[in-house]
């Protein structure tokens, strides 16, 4: 079972490797293959899903964004992610927060043909 675990970064330079917290990664019920985690505040979030295909149509697709408190371990909110649902294909890629006129939840896709791809980025305000 995948672990999540954070750390104080001076701490663990000094070899202090006692972790802040330390959960079980929540169940994904869809196996969907993990793509990106960030850290804001008391949460951590997500990113979980595949590329379109025969098995993930375009619309809705299988994009899932979770934000787990990190002192609980529990999944807060679980959400559908349509960002960017016009790209195609579309592959969830990265998960970052930018603090500077937000925070903003960044999202990041790549598309387009295989040996052509494109990464786009996008954002989003944290609730």
């Amino acid at each position: 079972m995948p672990r999540l675990a954070l750390y104080d970064a001076a701490k663990f330079a000094a070899r202090d490797f006692q972790p802040i917290t330390d959960f079980a990664q929540p169940r994904n019920s869809l196996n969907l293959p993990f793509q990106g985690m960030t850290l804001y505040g008391d949460y951590a979030y997500q990113l979980l899903g595949t590329g379109y295909g025969p098995g993930n149509p375009a619309r809705p697709g299988n994009t899932r964004l979770y934000r787990i408190d990190l002192r609980t371990g529990r999944v807060v909110q679980q959400v559908l992610e349509r960002t960017a649902s016009s790209l195609f294909p579309r592959e969830p890629e990265g998960l970052a927060v930018v603090r500077s006129g937000g925070p903003w939840l960044v999202l990041g896709f790549a598309h387009g043909p295989s040996r052509n791809r494109a990464f786009s980025l996008y954002y989003k305000p944290i609730d």
